[in-house]
């Protein structure tokens, strides 16, 4: 095996928790919280200062929904999207604000932000599909 930044990138798991939460803290937790993070860092200053600032999250699995709680530490706005309504209610219990992608998620964005549309959009899902409409 090879670890990148091995000193800098891995930690001991806490011996009090078990393997079922230390998977979520070594894989699925950080994949949402490095791309709300970093969806964060590439909005400049000043934007980073608006209060009407939009992100959007699309997909609310596992990770979407890990994605969707870190996401509401830094934007005043989450929209998630998906296809699942069950997944859309877990996304609505984590802070985000559920869409439906089967009803033209685009132009629901568009409408509640007066056709600026998102300042900054995760694609969670990995399908060619998903990154088109981001």
């Amino acid at each position: 095996m090879c670890f990148i930044l091995l000193d800098t990138t891995a930690f001991f798991a806490p011996k009090e928790i078990s393997n079922d939460l230390a998977i979520l803290m070594a894989d699925i937790f950080p994949t949402g919280y490095f791309a709300a993070k970093n969806a964060w860092t590439l909005l400049s200053d000043q934007e980073r200062q608006d209060p009407n600032l939009v992100v959007v999250v699309i997909g609310c699995g596992p990770v979407g929904l890990c994605a969707i709680t870190a996401a509401c530490e830094y934007f005043p706005t989450v929209y998630a999207i998906d296809s699942v309504e069950e997944r859309l209610e877990q996304a609505k219990r984590h802070g985000g604000i559920p869409i439906n992608l089967n009803t033209d998620p685009v132009s629901a964005i568009k409408k509640v932000t007066e056709g600026r549309g998102a300042d900054a959009v995760m694609e969670i899902v990995g399908h060619a599909d998903a990154l088109q409409l981001a």
